[in-house]
């Protein structure tokens, strides 16, 4: 048999190009696109967040989940997603402390191998940007329109006042806008009306516009008032009026008899379930407002362990302590409930903190220096102390068993810290069970100043000089060289240290936001899992102990506190709620020698911003999402022979490790595993560094370059948090440690893109490839399959869903349909409406990937006509061998008919699959899409209806200079309002030109959808594949039990075999 060696070549090209084909289509076909191949852990209130910005009909949100639940993964998430739509993606990130920026960075680094410093580039990348506030010189340049393509915005409420509203007036021009934020305070109307000028635009300048015109606001120049200009009760008025534009909701349920306006008039006989779901994306309140609750999510999030240890016996002495306090309290501090509180407070603590206070107070108060001198007796370091005691017994407890688990230890102030440094270095020097004792290792976080200075305010301490000392006091704790972290209060927010295992308040703070503030830095996602190894194991419990000795002011916080189940669930704090139990702490304290009347405990709030029922937003849907991207199928053609490279946790991730695996059998890259202590030792932890040393076949660009560092990876998402690395040491280059960064082989990262795309391009076959393979049998199909001999013609190839926008340019659609007539302000103007359209066309592009999921097709056929399956297709181009192994091949001229007639067959045959496949859902999809058009035409109505009342502005003034003939007047008609209003209604003719478009758009691509083309077939590989019997069979195994069972029946007859010479020469057993 002749073997021309290209052939095989080219085979061996094609099926690695199908493979890039199947995974590029994986990510089309994602619910959640590109955003599902960050390097995190995601969670089902993620995805349905990030699922619902990407397909809304633009990106304009809030996203307000609480505390710890991954806000800035998900901005990531739907970064990731529009850079793979749009290649020179641009996004810039506005903070507004130092420390955010630090975090950010982090993030970034940690989620995809991008930089946010345009000084450091990796892979030639400098597309993602964080800006604090601080360093802003400029505010026009730095929210310029044309500077970015996506603005996030970080806890908004820490931006000073101009600059909220500089970004409120100019969001319109904005593309794509998200608002991140734990604490968005929608209760308050004021509050809120401020998100809404940035979240929706239109409809609040409508709003204020309709109040203009109401005759009871002439003495107001709302016409020439900006927003910013406007008092609270003009800025209420608006919200009122914006509030009467939307769809009301009553128990949970969206009115759907409300119209909005500039519907069409078939939108009153659209089904009730479908104006429902309608107007929950059109009309409603908070339709720009994300906000998840984790008790809704017990299965996927952690769960949060509170226990309180509040039986403590206290000495004598701090009985008396206690009792002294208060009174003194009561008699210095009644009218001043804040320093009251930060007296009890370090009363309960006692010792060095408390003692240093005494003495403050001592200097400087005239009254009450009697009872302080008692104090400072009873607060002395001579006696004992039963909280220490207790907390000291606690730790060893707890690490009797596994003395690598992390505490993280609240401790209020710098004087407490050092104590409980200084005890519990001296009282537990090791830990762990008896026969692996190790010491224990203990980190600090103080305050940039002594302990002497913290005497009556309790307030957060300057940001930049805590992140200075924070990156190198937490950095051995959170990644695990410290199993003990003792911290200020100042260190409650903006610090991720969910790597600890429990959190004890060995002083409780008396502010319920500070509460919650703590157990989010340790209650966050990201805290692994129970049992990596199992597929759907739950994240780890959060520990939150409390400890109180009997008769501490502390106890009676903690009740109310427990009345608010503040240390159970996180709670939607907003000031009313968060001065309501302040309130209620104070009548706990002094109620124990006054008569104060105690007021009643407020219910919990009704969830507002919960979308109604008919939403397709619920949890339900949530969780459903999440299972189908972390757990679902993979596309076909799977490679299920070829084992993958490493540890996987799903379908997806085997299929793609199981094709790294044969590159490397092809000689294609080399997979070289560096590392098996990524994980604690475990296997899932190994990481890989990819070459072409000594390769043949395609090229990788990044590759080529001998003296670049090989890129590293891991496969396995559960590999993401253990720990969450950024760098790696791959081996030595010229004697030093080759350190490189990490990356999660998946959508977005660096590695993963090229793959795809070099694969996909130069292994493209579309003139039929003939070849005949001898491989039906084990060596070659490990697995089995149900191939015969015998011709079979296959073609791989897909269609996008969205075809119809492709080469779709906005700028030039634009262009072509107005004048280009000169002029600055009408050329930014232009630009302007560009943006917005190009913003358009992207997320109905999005929005028609989603509801109309595509697939790879792999489509074979006997040589008498008749249909392979599914399965025996993809087994045409998935078979399995190593380079030194190959399976005997025979050219296999295609014949001139075939040569072609094929690809045109298999285009049409492509589009048939797809048809049906889409036809399944077809009266779904056509719904969607024409409720998609009716949306679109709504929100051009109002951006129509403010562009049109600003023309009859104008034409106002015009009417009223007209009115006093002169010179100047004149002049300022025919300088300034003409052009205004010739531009503004030019603007009119572009918007509602753009919305045309965009129906159009829409109407082309569900058509498309009905009867797909086979030009819009991208096909992938054709070929006609023959396959014959292996005939190198494989050595056969031998039976170890056969042999006794015969030697055991035939010992006492059976004759000595004779000894012969058998050496012949095996095949290698494949791996």
């Amino acid at each position: 048999m002749s073997k021309p060696p290209e052939i095989i070549d080219q085979f061996e090209r094609a099926m690695h190009g199908v493979q890039a084909m199947r995974r590029y289509v994986e990510r089309l076909a994602c619910p959640i696109q590109g955003g599902s191949g960050i390097r995190a852990h995601f969670y089902p209130h993620q995805i349905q967040n990030v699922q619902r910005i990407l397909s809304a009909t633009r990106i304009r949100h809030l996203i307000a989940d609480e505390v710890g639940m991954g806000k800035t993964i998900q901005a990531l998430m739907v970064a990731s997603a529009m850079r793979l739509q749009r290649e020179h993606l641009r996004v810039r990130v506005i903070v507004g402390r130092s420390e955010l920026q630090s975090q950010w960075s982090e993030e970034v680094c940690r989620s995809h191998v991008v930089i946010w410093d345009k000084s450091e580039s990796v892979f030639g990348e400098t597309w993602f940007e964080v800006v604090t506030e601080s360093s802003i010189d400029s505010l026009a340049n730095t929210f310029s329109a044309n500077a970015f393509d996506l603005l996030i915005i970080d806890e908004p409420q820490s931006l000073k006042v101009e600059t909220l509203r500089f970004i409120a007036e100019h969001s319109e021009e904005f593309a794509s806008l998200l608002l991140l934020t734990a604490s968005p305070n929608l209760s308050n109307a004021e509050r809120f009306c401020e998100l809404l000028q940035i979240l929706e635009p239109q409809r609040i300048e409508r709003a204020r516009r309709e109040i203009d015109r109401d005759p009871f606001h002439d003495e107001v120049t709302w016409s020439k008032s900006r927003l910013r200009d406007l008092e609270e009760a003009e800025l209420l008025e608006i919200f009122d009026r914006f509030d009467q534009s939307c769809a009301a909701v009553t128990d949970g349920i969206i009115d759907p008899d409300f119209v909005p306006e500039g519907a069409s008039a078939a939108f009153s006989e659209i089904a009730i379930h479908r104006r429902s779901r309608m107007l929950t994306d059109l009309s409603w309140r908070y339709r720009r407002v994300l906000r998840s609750y984790r008790e809704d999510y017990p299965d996927h999030l952690p769960r949060r362990h509170p226990r309180s240890f509040d039986q403590i016996e206290p000495t004598e002495s701090e009985t008396r302590r206690v009792s002294l306090a208060i009174r003194y309290a009561e008699d210095q501090f009644r009218l001043d409930t804040e320093r009251a509180s930060v007296f009890l407070r370090r009363a309960s603590v006692g010792s060095e903190s408390f003692q240093s206070q005494l003495r403050t107070l001592r200097q400087n108060e005239d009254r009450g220096t009697s009872q302080i001198e008692e104090l400072l007796k009873v607060t002395s370091r001579a006696n004992a102390d039963a909280r220490l005691d207790f907390l000291v017994d606690w730790l060893v407890r707890f690490w009797r068993d596994d003395p690598t688990r992390e505490v993280l230890v609240a401790a209020q102030d710098n004087a407490t810290v050092e104590e409980l440094e200084r005890e519990i270095e001296w009282r537990i020097p090791m830990i762990g069970p008896r026969d692996h004792r190790r010491p224990l290792r203990i980190a600090t976080a103080r305050d940039s100043f002594s302990a002497s200075s913290e005497i009556e305010d309790d307030s957060p301490r300057t940001s930049e000089a805590l992140r200075s000392m924070a990156s190198s006091q937490l950095r051995e704790f959170k990644m695990g060289g410290k199993q003990l972290l003792i911290a200020t209060d100042s260190f409650r927010q903006s610090y991720n240290l969910q790597s600890a295992d429990a959190l004890i308040f060995y002083s409780l703070p008396w502010r319920p936001e500070d509460v919650d503030q703590w157990i989010g830095r340790v209650d966050r996602l990201g805290r692994g899992f129970v049992a990596p190894e199992v597929r759907k194991s739950p994240p780890k419990p959060v520990k939150i102990v409390t400890i109180h000795r009997n008769g501490d002011p502390t106890k009676s916080v903690e009740q109310v506190f427990n009345e608010y189940r503040v240390l159970e669930s996180a709670v939607d704090m907003d000031r009313e709620l968060a001065d309501d139990i302040s309130t209620r702490i104070s009548s706990e304290i002094w109620s124990r020698d006054t008569a104060l009347e105690k007021p009643p405990a407020i219910t919990r709030k009704v969830r507002e911003v919960q979308p109604p029922s008919g939403s397709i937003w619920s949890v339900s849907n949530a969780i459903s999402v999440h299972s189908e991207i972390a757990f679902g199928d993979a596309l076909e053609p799977q490679l299920r022979h070829t084992k993958p490279l490493g540890f996987v946790s799903n379908q997806q991730e085997q299929c793609l490790a199981s094709w790294i695996k044969l590159l490397e059998q092809h000689q294609q890259a080399a997979a070289w595993k560096v590392s098996k202590k990524y994980t604690d030792g475990s296997r899932r932890g190994a990481i890989y560094t990819l070459s072409q040393m000594d390769c043949v076949g395609i090229s990788l660009p990044s590759l080529e370059d001998r003296s670049q560092s090989f890129p590293a990876f891991f496969l396995a998402r559960r590999n993401v948090y253990s720990p969450p690395r950024l760098r790696v040491v791959t081996g030595k280059k010229e004697g030093q440690d080759r350190e490189v960064l990490l990356q999660f082989l998946s959508h977005g990262s660096s590695l993963h893109e090229e793959l795809i795309q070099t694969y996909r391009d130069d292994g493209r076959v579309t003139t039929p490839l003939g070849i005949t393979l001898f491989a039906i049998g084990p060596r070659h199909f490990p697995n089995g399959t149900s191939l015969i001999p015998g011709n079979y013609p296959v073609g791989v190839g897909f269609i996008d869903a969205a075809y119809a926008y492709q080469r779709v340019s906005p700028t030039s659609l634009i262009a072509e349909a107005f004048s280009d007539e000169t002029g600055s302000r009408r050329k930014q103007m232009r630009a302007n409406q560009a943006i917005q359209f190009q913003a358009g066309i992207e997320a109905d592009q999005r929005f028609i990937r989603m509801v109309a999921s595509t697939k790879s097709c792999c489509l074979a056929f006997f040589s008498d006509g008749k249909p392979c399956s599914e399965r025996d297709a993809a087994d045409l181009m998935t078979a399995n061998w190593s380079r030194d192994e190959r399976p005997n091949t025979n050219n296999n001229p295609v014949a001139p008919k075939l040569h072609e007639g094929l690809p045109p067959h298999f285009k049409a045959a492509i589009a048939a699959e797809l048809k049906r496949f889409w036809g399944q859902s077809m009266d779904e999809l056509t719904e969607l899409v024409a409720e998609r058009i009716e949306m679109i035409r709504v929100e051009a109505f109002d951006v129509a209806w403010n562009l049109q009342a600003a023309i009859n502005e104008a034409n106002r003034q015009i009417e009223q200079l007209q009115s006093a003939p002169s010179e100047q007047n004149k002049q300022t008609i025919q300088l300034t309002y003409l052009p205004r209003v010739s531009m503004l209604r030019e603007a009119l003719q572009i918007s509602e030109h753009a919305c045309r478009l965009r129906c159009d758009l829409l109407e082309k691509s569900l058509e498309h959808l009905q009867h797909p083309s086979p030009t819009s077939v991208y096909l992938q590989a054709v070929a006609v594949v023959g396959m014959q019997n292996d005939p190198v069979p494989l050595p056969e195994e031998p039976d170890d039990d056969a042999e006794v069972s015969l030697m055991a029946s035939e010992f006492a007859t059976a004759s000595p075999p004779q000894q012969e010479s058998t050496i012949i020469d095996k095949p290698n057993k494949p791996r």
